[in-house]
């Protein structure tokens, strides 16, 4: 392989296809240039296009746990911030994945809720407040999740753009 076919494959891959391009590969010089067989495939496999990169299972896996472990650091301090028992933070921390986190954290609004409505007339007022603090908590947290995921999938696709590129 020369150097003209190198570069014709990788304008091809990444949907470079332009008359610049013909003018480049057409170069006498590089086409009479050889390079080993193996340099072309050390250059496929190390780097990525976009949409490869989007459906690589290691980038993903990364972006994912960066995320996710966003999330489970904000359920951290809001099982403190409110208060949460012993035993109710040790169940959601025992708990490995992140969405089962949650989906208890919200049944423990629940119960919460369930004990305000339970309560003498004096506490309500409270509790019907840290309830709805609560409430207002879980939705702002949904929301900082989409934001997050979001973030990573920008940066990860801004990441394997510059990766892609030719200097």
């Amino acid at each position: 392989m020369n150097v003209s076919e190198l570069l014709q494959e990788l304008g091809n891959r990444s949907g470079y296809d332009t008359d610049k391009l013909k003018d480049i590969v057409t170069n006498p010089a590089l086409m009479g240039l050889a390079i080993p067989d193996d340099f072309k495939s050390t250059i496929n496999t190390g780097l990525l296009t976009i949409k490869e990169a989007q459906i690589n299972p290691e980038i993903k896996k990364h972006f994912t746990g960066v995320v996710l472990g966003n999330a489970d650091a904000t359920l951290n301090e809001l099982m403190d911030e409110y208060q949460f028992g012993d035993d109710i933070k040790s169940t959601l921390k025992s708990e490995q994945s992140t969405y089962a986190r949650m989906k208890l954290f919200t049944k423990a609004l629940a119960d919460l809720k369930d004990q305000h409505s339970k309560a003498s007339a004096g506490d309500k007022g409270a509790l019907v407040n840290q309830i709805n603090e609560l409430n207002a908590t879980v939705s702002t947290l949904k929301e900082a999740m989409k934001t997050e995921l979001s973030k990573a999938n920008r940066s990860r696709t801004i990441e394997c753009f510059t990766c892609c590129q030719l200097t």
